[in-house]
């Protein structure tokens, strides 16, 4: 059974890329494919394109052309573990990063954020640092890759989903990636069943650890942090940009592609490159890195094109959120647009290659 919950998970994370990384139309949108040239809302040293004659016709002013900035060394941060949970519908999301010069990134709900949920980041003192390296060491299950699951030992018959904690650890060999999942509805089950699973002590450890790592705050105490909490403050994004038919005939509701001033010297269809996933060119797509400050922009000129929440106000992009996919019609193809901003971490190159997985 745990096998086809797995099988499952994993169908459901595959879509989750596939809308990501899904190809564009061959008649690109907003005019045909541009050669490459500079532009000051890409990042040094990345392709861009150049303005093309069939951009589209905005239906509102402009927002401000974003200005050049000084790109941060790439991965400059080292990653000492990252920690992420999925229950048997995951969409993949970053989880706990903890960096080796004590700074700590997790996904967490917090009054300050404007929907309510994104990116916190605290840096440990030394000791704090310590006293999580030696919860890693503690564990002796880190240092190399490695799996730990129940394993079902009788016929009888269960159903549930369940929470699976996977860990990257930095070691001298490269990053170890190791996987378990939480007994505890395993244990019902052999509560109810004797029997039912054969449950690793591994996956209680693991486990154990997993829980602790995903609220660091309620984890460690006071002492063990140097500076305030404070929301987590990317120094880029990837843009990611997916064109295709319409679902069943239909074009999606909401605002048309079009309408949007998009800060780019070219049409959505000309910005960025293919990207690839574990060596694979994924045919037909368009990836970009771009600056805080170009995400800011799209932002601006989406909000000016989406209706006004009476809460929220204005609904331009949330870039506090580890990503925020929006969906736009294109009258005119006619075909869905989906526009996606991910946040990478500092530990992550300023690249499209792997999609920016976390």
């Amino acid at each position: 059974m745990i096998a086809a919950v797995r099988v499952a998970s994993r169908i459901v994370t595959v879509i989750v890329v596939a809308v990501i990384a899904s190809t564009l139309t061959a008649c690109s949108y907003g005019g045909t494919e541009t050669t490459p040239a500079s532009s000051a809302a890409i990042l040094p040293g990345t392709a861009a394109t150049a303005p093309s004659s069939g951009a589209p016709s905005p239906a509102t002013p402009s927002p401000p052309e974003p200005t050049p900035w000084a790109s941060p060394a790439e991965g400059s941060a080292r990653l000492l573990l990252r920690m992420k949970t999925c229950d048997d519908v995951c969409v993949e999301m970053p989880g706990t990063t903890i960096l080796e010069d004590g700074r700590v990134i997790w996904l967490a709900d917090w009054p300050g954020f404007p929907r309510g949920r994104g990116l916190l980041e605290r840096r440990l003192t030394a000791e704090g640092l310590q006293t999580v390296r030696e919860a890693l060491d503690a564990t002796a299950l880190l240092a190399a890759d490695g799996t730990y699951e129940p394993v079902k030992t009788s016929a009888v018959d269960t159903g549930h989903g369940f929470t699976t904690y996977t860990f990257k650890r930095q070691t001298e060999d490269g990053l170890a990636k190791v996987t378990t999942v939480d007994p505890d509805v395993f244990d019902a089950d052999n509560s109810m069943h004797a029997g039912t699973w054969a449950i690793p002590e591994e996956a209680r450890t693991l486990s154990d650890l997993g829980r602790r790592i995903e609220d660091p705050m309620a984890w460690l105490p006071d002492g063990a942090w140097a500076e305030p909490l404070h929301p987590y403050a990317p120094a880029a994004y990837l843009l990611v940009i997916d064109v295709g038919p319409p679902v069943e005939g239909e074009l999606p509701a909401g605002p048309d592609v079009d309408a949007v001033r998009w800060p780019f010297l070219q049409p959505l269809s000309g910005v960025g490159a293919p990207y690839t996933i574990d060596g694979q060119l994924v045919e037909r797509s368009r990836c970009l890195p771009i600056p805080p400050e170009t995400a800011a922009a799209m932002s601006l000129a989406e909000a000016r094109v989406q209706p006004v929440d009476e809460d929220l106000g204005p609904q331009g992009r949330d870039l506090q959120a580890p990503l925020d996919e929006r969906g736009y019609r294109w009258t005119r193809g006619p075909a869905q647009v989906m526009v996606l901003t991910r946040i990478l971490l500092p530990d992550q190159p300023i690249t499209c290659e792997g999609g920016g997985r976390w």
